[in-house]
């Protein structure tokens, strides 16, 4: 507002039997809609055609403003990552299929006996099972880090963002999966209970397959 608009609503308004709140010295000519204060003309913060707020209020107005924008980006940003971790679960899926499908045309093909076949397959259902839950832990624990600027300290700090998205819990031992970072706050996320699977290790970084690993580290 410049000098020229002051002094015309400074002659349109009229004084009050009260002073200001902040330059006690000076008469009131305004209450604040918001705190509904007495203020004078030069504490006039934000004025709408309804509404004059003081400074202090004018302030706390505009950030609110500010955060309201912000929690609407944050918002939209959330859906489109809940859009992504579908359609990754979604590839991650048919995927799978198609390495079960592919290893049981191996199995079909090897001339092995009904017996070790039924045994087999559980085996590597489990371990399929256990990689698709690991990668997807291991990228909801990077969103996790770049969103909240550290990761996360346990799968239970965790598992309240990942809701139904992945088991947090080994789908044949049904022991909590292990969260580990290092000293950059990488994170990876690891296999409780590898034997039963009949490997060494699994284990999942971001942005990675999840990396299964046999006896002798190979």
């Amino acid at each position: 507002m410049g000098d020229e608009e002051k002094r015309g609503t400074k002659q349109m308004r009229q004084q009050l039997n009260v002073t200001c709140t902040i330059d006690v010295d000076v008469p009131a000519v305004f209450f604040c809609s918001k705190c509904h204060k007495p203020f004078c003309e030069e504490c006039i913060g934000r004025e709408t055609a309804s509404k004059t707020l003081c400074l202090h209020c004018a302030v706390v107005k505009e950030s609110q403003e500010e955060e309201s924008q912000r929690a609407s980006i944050f918002s939209m940003v959330k859906e489109k990552k809940s859009f992504l971790l579908k359609l990754i679960v979604v590839i991650a899926s048919l995927g799978i299929l198609f390495n079960l499908y592919t290893l049981y045309g191996d199995m079909q093909e090897s001339n092995q006996d009904e017996p070790f076949e039924m045994e087999i397959s559980p085996q590597i259902n489990g371990i399929a099972d256990c990689r698709a839950n690991l990668e997807l832990i291991a990228k909801e624990a990077h969103s996790y880090r770049k969103i909240l600027e550290r990761p996360p300290s346990s799968m239970d700090e965790l598992s309240s963002m990942l809701g139904d998205k992945a088991g947090i819990k080994d789908p044949v031992s049904s022991k909590p999966y292990i969260l580990r970072s290092n000293d950059r706050g990488e994170v990876s996320v690891q296999c409780p209970s590898p034997e039963d699977h009949g490997v060494a290790g699994i284990v999942a970084t971001p942005g990675k397959p999840a990396q299964v690993i046999y006896g002798g580290g190979r």
